[in-house]
């Protein structure tokens, strides 16, 4: 359990979050995810969460969302500038390791297969992870400027082309998901229209792995979409990943449409003609 030096240190970082600098803000986000992973090994996690409102919660998963991605830029701006020219060294690389390897069992993923990621970053940690799996990934990024960086670091590292990892610019919902296995990044703003855009139609192909918290402590960290919104009368939940005690995100594997079975899964559909096609 938490003693009050440790509910008083948790306090202390949060108010410290509202009007942080960049640099005040990489400290506080590196602080906080400390205390979160505390509390996950000493087993105090739901006395955690309940030192906020849920108003407070919501404002938390926004700053440490905001640290990912500065965590993000400053690494790759060091890539780029040649002082790093390793993905190992990336702080997130372990646990997209993990996690793709997790990821590629929900989905039965095997080595020479291909896989969709919507929403993968400047730093692509899944993307590689899958692809020391021998996984070749096609990566969805709808913010240019981070496409074009992702591209550029993956350069660097030797990993982008045909076969290896692939940048496409684009929102999720407009990319031709057809028989498509597919990753959905947890902080992907825009989940609920991706999965619509599949979801109301005939099934055709396509395997959704959406990303979500691995536990209510976890979600001070990443935003959640629920198994209930995910599973309904055009959907089917298929499989979770089985993430490990420490991890923070797990995923929800669901098959979209209008008819869903086993027997359904190898049916080719052809590509839909307004949507970006992705080859691999």
């Amino acid at each position: 359990m938490a003693n009050p030096e440790m509910y008083a240190r948790v306090r202390e970082l949060f108010n410290q979050f509202s009007g942080a600098s960049e640099n005040e803000l990489l400290t506080i986000g590196n602080d906080f995810r400390e205390l979160i992973g505390q509390a996950a090994r000493d087993a105090w996690g739901a006395e955690f969460v309940n030192i906020f409102t849920p108003d407070e919660r919501e404002i938390i998963t926004e700053y440490l969302g905001t640290h990912e991605v500065l965590i993000d830029r400053l690494f790759t701006n060091a890539v780029l500038r040649g002082e790093i020219d390793s993905p190992d060294d990336y702080a997130f690389q372990p646990m997209y390791d993990r996690l793709a390897k997790i990821e590629a069992d929900a989905l039965n993923l095997e080595h020479g297969d291909s896989v969709v990621h919507i929403g993968s970053g400047a730093m692509p940690g899944t993307a590689i992870g899958l692809h020391k799996l021998g996984i070749s990934t096609i990566c969805v990024e709808q913010d240019p400027a981070v496409a074009v960086r992702s591209v550029e670091v993956l350069k660097r590292f030797g990993l982008h082309g045909t076969g290896k990892i692939r940048v496409v610019i684009s929102r999720g919902q407009d990319v031709d998901l057809v028989n498509q296995k597919v990753i959905v990044s947890a902080m992907v703003p825009d989940k609920s229209a991706i999965f619509q855009s599949v979801r109301m139609e005939p099934y055709n192909g396509c395997v959704m792995a959406f990303r979500q918290p691995s536990n209510f402590l976890h979600a001070l960290e990443y935003p959640t979409v629920s198994d209930q919104f995910l599973a309904g009368r055009y959907s089917q939940l298929w499989s979770s990943s089985l993430p490990g005690d420490l991890d923070p995100l797990r995923a929800t594997v669901v098959i979209p449409g209008y008819q869903v079975g086993p027997e359904k899964i190898c049916q080719v559909v052809p590509p839909r003609d307004h949507l970006i096609p992705l080859t691999t």
